[in-house]
């Protein structure tokens, strides 16, 4: 049976010219062939012909790691970890109402950072190491919007010691400001956003009041423009409306491009169990000015850019196990 061969290179689509023509050169990219019966070519229309290549292009900006082995040990490390984390929720729940209320709100953030870095400790016993990459000075006297992919609960931990001395404060959904030792209390009162996701008119109202303040004052806020964890480790396409939102109420705030990778195995199986030797790794790629005449939109789609490109270089020089 008679075929074409379809080739795509970079996301575009090239049939085969005829003999006399020189064929395509693609620019340092491995093609990718798609063979069709001559008979049902003339039914390959523009839609299909978009549908492909933006699959092909996905497919290859998420670059989906391999799934982790598990064993007993695993199962046996999780469940120590759980009840020392449990623990520790329970006992700075308390520490954090005392701080909050004895000596303010400087002092619970001072507490979180705390919390935050025994959590990472604790992880350690699962066999997790951590390493963070940040080539960048983030002065007192500035606001920071901190834009990162999202993988796992964990991701904040290592977010907030980025920027720990800028008093950070995360825009969070609403259902963690309830019944979480060691989490709920410190949203509610640290002064951190929480939004109705379900309520799309009343959370972006939300944020624009919460732009206004951060364009007024010097903190750092964080965001996760994907709206959920990407649990596989596949990068989930962006939800703009949020961060648009608080980019055009916070125009002097600079935004920090900010990347995660290996956090996504802590919660592959919804932490039962946490696979051991985890490898995570923190970086900050880019800080972007808001140069006049750079839109909201196009920062949106520059970070999402950054961190696709940085999700696959990474994972060329790391192993999953």
């Amino acid at each position: 049976m008679e075929c074409y061969a379809v080739v795509i290179f970079r996301g575009i689509c090239c049939f085969p010219p005829p003999s006399s023509q020189a064929p395509p050169r693609p620019q340092r990219d491995i093609p990718i062939l798609f063979f069709f019966p001559k008979s049902g070519i003339s039914k390959w229309d523009g839609y299909m012909l978009d549908s492909l290549t933006e699959q092909v292009s996905e497919s290859k900006s998420s670059f989906v790691p391999k799934q982790p082995k598990v064993s007993v040990l695993d199962f046996i490390l999780t469940v120590i970890f759980g009840i020392c984390f449990f623990i520790l929720l329970l006992v700075w729940d308390l520490v954090q109402r005392v701080s909050y209320y004895c000596f303010g709100e400087r002092a619970l953030h001072r507490v979180d950072r705390t919390l935050n870095w025994l959590i990472l400790t604790l992880l350690r016993i699962t066999g997790a190491s951590f390493e963070s990459i940040n080539p960048f000075v983030f002065p007192n006297t500035e606001s920071h919007i901190l834009v990162s992919n999202h993988q796992s609960m964990f991701d904040i931990c290592m977010l907030h010691e980025l920027v720990w001395q800028h008093t950070p404060r995360f825009i969070s959904k609403k259902e963690l400001g309830k019944w979480i030792p060691g989490i709920s209390f410190n949203l509610r009162a640290g002064g951190q956003p929480l939004i109705d996701r379900s309520n799309a008119a009343e959370a972006l109202s939300k944020i624009d009041q919460f732009g206004k303040r951060l364009n007024n004052e010097s903190f750092s806020t964080i965001i996760f423009p994907e709206g959920t964890r990407a649990r596989d480790g596949v990068l989930k396409k962006f939800k703009p409306s949020g961060l648009v939102t608080l980019l055009n109420n916070a125009p002097n705030a600079k935004v920090v491009i900010v990347v995660i990778d290996g956090s996504w195995r802590f919660q592959t199986y919804n932490c039962w169990p946490i696979p051991l030797g985890s490898k995570v790794r923190m970086e900050v790629i880019d800080v972007i000015d808001r140069a006049p005449g750079l839109t909201s939109e196009a920062i949106v789609a520059e970070c999402q850019k950054q961190i696709g490109e940085k999700l696959i270089n990474l994972r060329k020089i790391t192993s999953y196990k």
